[in-house]
């Protein structure tokens, strides 16, 4: 046995050990993230990167405990919560590592972490929203929950991504995000601190884009802030693809051996790149003396140093409390349980004018809509056991009602004008044209916006898609894929040609090009055959889908109108979204529902915020909540009967319309007063905003120094007639009318209008009163000078930098960001 492999020599040595054991092409061998067995050693070929936004991702298809997207969980303001579900992510990542054959899944590349300054990025669904205080609190808690408790062997280990700045989709493998020191350290690098001073976690993934010119597997902090300022003892892998988009769009160097060395000397520990391009690379950057084998050495130690408190090259397994973790507790009945309460803590009531919770007596429920029989999953789901749709949670809570339910879909034809012909549909799947308007087959159109539909053949249960050798056939099950190849581009009644869109990733259909891994690319050619199939077609509405749903919901005694967003249509990773506004066929559904009914209950399921204003008055109550979560269903099921009384509040602002908001690529938001830190603007609904079916009171504010920071107790009542969970949130505010003195003179600091301090999802009994205290640390009333280069204090120490005055801190306690409910000044 050798000593790297023997559990009773301290960790520092048996990495010195096992670097001294591997040869220098065996070396190499572990820097990308497909890492190559050593077998003289017992060392198995390794995958480093699994995916576990909400859940375990298993590409093959097998099954595991699947959550709301991380959006939806930062609106449960639930530390505990994400504790729990971070458990459960790493006790089923252990599962898959046994059926892996201890291959993979133990390095998860989660959670997102970038701020959601913008609620038109397109991977809004994937973080925890615009503040970095909350975000920071709930990804520590979830780190944690994932990486265990024992003092030296990890659960799992989590990655924080991506390092910095990257709230732009579009060409973000070579814009760049230009960040001020001071919204550097405030905003954008605060949420990652709390991830790695408390959360404690052992990776790090970087970003595609530059910041401030220099791209993120190139940035030096990794080293200087993460590595040395943060204690981060792991390692830092770049983003799939980045090494190679360095250079070819980036082009931040001449060579991939120049990035290669550059990279390794800002900190990069691992490459998520192709084998034959990250090995070769090495080879000439050792070859042409632009690295030494010493800092190889360097580079692989923070990695061994996971791998080996992952347990990897244990001789004995004995010590390890994680290793006899197996299939068998995948998709438990503890982890349903945990998805269960995950998925309604996430559900925000957002608007009751007194129909909500309906009684379990209503007669008769009308679910409408293309969300209302379904429970979509996005690119980072996992595949759960089982779903709830909305329409079965109410079906389930509503047992002696009369529950209908209407897709709302126009059902139309296709129609070429040149040919006049029909498209028709033959049992096989084939497409082809027929004169014979017998013949002609049906289509529900899907609509999800942005010009995009979706055409689903009711007879053979499939929709129109496209092949990469460019045949359009009906026989797909869904809308999916990386490519959307489901998905049409019409206008004006007709498909769009390739010229008229301008794009040549997409010729009429959705051709997003993305990792090839994950949909192959059109074979050459492929692109004018589709387009020649769709060139003429026009789209022939037989009925109006809107109006047969509003017919359907007349007389009943509720109308649950389920709008939202296709995860894989108008907006995701690739791919921001344009507008803030609800499609307008579910804007149409809404409008028709209304006319007829009066109860009407709009649930949106989304990953993004909408500009809701136009539709707030034809609605008695609003509900959001997230795609993703197996019990989606049962969570609205439970909250519209009551069985469940919702606390979610929302983690991010939702403005009136995307006029509020600057350029997306604009990442000041102090200039451009984003996020509720600097709006000044009335929005739609305000951060931590969030309905209950209780009412809550706050009473006997008190705020005092204690060493370290400030007190801030008050107590809180339940004043409603029934049980529930208030969100408390504890914000603060530099009140004084301060100028920080600089050596240029005296320059004026615009400090957030409030910010987060403090918050506790607190349950409480009907006429129950609880005392809370929290403990406000100094550091988080600090602020960036640019004198000193680093945080400081009004008053006050911080990081060997003060600035010599007092002033008037206030603190602020409420149900939101907007509704405070009490308020106490104190001079610091």
């Amino acid at each position: 046995m050798y000593n790297f492999q023997d559990t009773n020599v301290p960790l520092e040595e048996r990495v010195v050990d096992l670097l001294g054991q591997l040869e220098l092409e065996e070396k190499i061998a572990l820097l990308p993230s497909n890492q190559k067995a050593v077998p003289r050693l017992d060392i198995k070929e390794y995958f480093a990167g699994a995916e576990g936004a909400h859940g375990i991702v298993d590409r093959n298809g097998g099954q595991a405990t699947v959550f709301p997207q991380p959006y939806g969980l930062s609106c449960t303001w639930d530390t505990d919560l994400l504790g729990d579900v971070g458990r459960v992510i790493g006790d089923e990542a252990r599962a898959y590592f046994a059926l892996s054959e201890q291959k993979s899944f133990l390095t998860l590349f989660f959670p997102t972490i970038d701020m959601e300054r913008d609620p038109r990025w397109g991977r809004n669904e994937e973080a925890y929203g615009e503040d970095p205080f909350l975000a920071g609190k709930l990804a520590s808690s979830l780190i944690r929950g994932v990486q265990g408790a024992d003092p030296f062997y990890v659960r799992a280990c989590a990655s924080p991504k991506h390092f910095y700045a990257n709230n732009f989709e579009r060409d973000r493998s070579f814009t760049d995000s230009i960040v001020s020191p001071r919204l550097k350290y405030e905003y954008y690098l605060k949420v990652f601190a709390y991830a790695f001073e408390e959360g404690k976690a052992l990776s790090l993934m970087t970003a595609y884009n530059k910041i401030n010119g220099v791209p993120g597997m190139l940035n030096p902090e990794l080293n200087t802030i993460v590595r040395d300022l943060w204690k981060c003892e792991g390692y830092f892998v770049t983003d799939g693809a980045a090494f190679r988009l360095a250079l070819t769009e980036h082009k931040y160097a001449e060579t991939y051996a120049q990035i290669f060395a550059g990279a390794l000397k800002a900190g990069i520990n691992m490459f998520l790149d192709d084998v034959d391009l990250v090995i070769p690379a090495a080879h000439e950057a050792l070859e042409q003396h632009l690295v030494s084998e010493e800092e190889i050495d360097k580079a692989l130690s923070p990695m061994l140093r996971v791998r080996f408190r992952l347990g990897h090259f244990d001789k004995d397994t004995s010590k390890n409390p994680y290793a006899g973790i197996t299939q068998a507790i995948l998709c438990s009945k503890e982890h349903a349980a945990v998805a269960r309460r995950a998925a309604q803590e996430a559900v925000v009531l957002l608007k009751n004018d007194g129909l909500l919770p309906l009684s379990p007596k209503t007669k008769k429920i009308a679910v409408i809509g293309q969300l209302g029989n379904e429970n979509m999953p996005d690119w980072y789901s996992g595949n759960p056991p089982y779903t709830v749709t909305p329409l079965e949670g109410i079906k389930r809570n509503f047992t002696d009602a009369e529950v209908i339910y209407a897709d709302g879909c126009d059902i139309c034809c296709l129609y070429n004008k040149r040919k006049r012909a029909w498209v028709r549909v033959l049992q096989d799947g084939s497409v082809t044209f027929d004169g014979n308007e017998k013949h002609k087959a049906l289509f529900r159109r899907s609509d999800w916006g942005y010009g995009g539909f979706g055409f689903y053949h009711s007879e053979t249960k499939k929709y129109l898609t496209t092949t990469e050798e460019g045949e359009c056939l009906c026989n797909s099950d869904a809308l999916w894929g990386w490519f959307t190849r489901e998905l049409f581009f019409c206008t004006d009644n007709a498909f769009l040609p390739e010229q008229a869109r301008g794009n040549t990733d997409e010729l009429g259909v959705a051709a997003r090009r993305g990792d090839s891994v994950y949909n192959k690319p059109y074979a050459q050619g492929a692109l004018d055959k589709i387009n020649a199939f769709l060139q003429d077609l026009e789209i022939v509405k037989i009925a109006d889908g809107a109006a047969h749903a509003a017919q359907s919901a007349a007389g009943a005694d509720a109308v649950v109108v389920v709008v939202g967003n296709h995860s894989l249509i108008g907006a995701r990773e690739c791919i921001d979204r344009e507008s803030l506004a609800l499609p307008e066929h579910m804007a149409a559904l809404v409008q028709a529902a209304a006319e007829l009914n009066s109860h009407v209950i709009l649930t949106i399921i989304s990953g993004y915020p909408y500009a809701l204003k136009p539709y707030e008055n034809l609605a008695q109550a609003i509900l959001f909540t997230t795609h993703g979560a197996q019990e989606l269903g049962t969570a609205i099921g439970d909250v519209l009967v009551g069985a469940y009384n919702p606390a979610g509040r929302l983690s991010q602002t939702w403005y009136h319309d995307e006029g509020d908001l600057p350029d997306i690529n604009d990442y000041n938001i102090i200039k451009n007063k984003c996020t509720y830190l600097y709006c000044n603007k009335p929005v739609l609904y305000p951060f931590g905003y969030g309905l209950s079916y209780t009412t809550f009171s706050y009473d006997g504010l008190a705020v005092s120094r204690v060493e370290g920071g400030v007190r801030v107790s008050f107590t809180v009542k339940n004043t409603g007639e029934q049980a529930g969970e208030e969100v408390v949130q504890v914000y603060t505010a530099f009140t004084s009318q301060h100028s920080a003195v600089t050596q240029d003179g005296t320059q004026e600091l615009e400090h957030p209008i409030k910010q987060l301090c403090g918050f506790k999802r607190l349950p409480l009994a009907e006429g129950e009163e609880k005392a809370l205290s929290f403990i406000v640390p100094m550091k988080e009333l600090s602020f960036y000078h640019e004198e000193f280069n680093a945080l400081v204090l009004e008053s006050g120490e911080y990081r060997n930098a003060f600035v010599p005055e007092s002033g008037e801190y206030r603190f602020m306690v409420g149900g939101s960001s907007a509704e405070i409910q009490a308020s106490e000044a104190i001079l610091l």
